[in-house]
């Protein structure tokens, strides 16, 4: 009847926990995205002051900062000096999993990140993984404490 009144408090209540589950993969997160340094293909731009490396939606940035050597050009695994700045960006990260040339690179490279609330950091062996309690875009270590050389990065490894 067009006539009757809108029940202004409707007797059907929202359900408080809906059953949809939430999406593991909100927006368009990266799955499982390598940069490979095995060769120089990915790199995008070299010279003393920064290296750019770009593959399958990650960018990773080598800057000079306070380093006394300048940026050089290596590759399999690439070098990432003492006191340089390392960014790793990429949509929806939450996971970023480095592969280091041997333990000991991993082991100096872990104990240069800085964890706190939203970053947790442990090593298996060669690789050191940096998780993030909440997705993030773009991830900085400041200053690396000493030389690390790396195989890959991995953003959001699907194992």
């Amino acid at each position: 009847n067009p006539d009757s009144p809108v029940d202004p408090e409707p007797d059907t209540p929202v359900d408080p926990d809906p059953d949809t589950p939430v999406d593991p993969n909100p927006g368009n997160a990266l799955v499982d995205a390598v940069v490979s340094f095995a060769n120089a293909d990915a790199r995008t731009y070299l010279d003393g002051e920064k290296q750019v490396w770009s593959q399958n939606g990650v960018t990773v940035t080598n800057n000079k900062a306070a380093s006394s050597n300048p940026i050089a050009d290596y590759s399999n695994p690439a070098r990432f000096y003492a006191n340089t700045e390392l960014v790793v960006e990429g949509q929806g990260m939450t996971v970023i999993k480095f592969t280091c040339s041997s333990s000991s690179y991993a082991s100096e490279l872990m104990n240069s990140i800085e964890t706190g609330s939203n970053v947790t950091v442990a090593s298996d062996g060669n690789n050191v993984i940096v998780a993030f309690a909440e997705a993030t875009d773009s991830f900085t270590i400041a200053k690396l404490g000493k030389q690390v050389r790396v195989k890959s990065i991995t953003v959001n490894p699907a194992t």
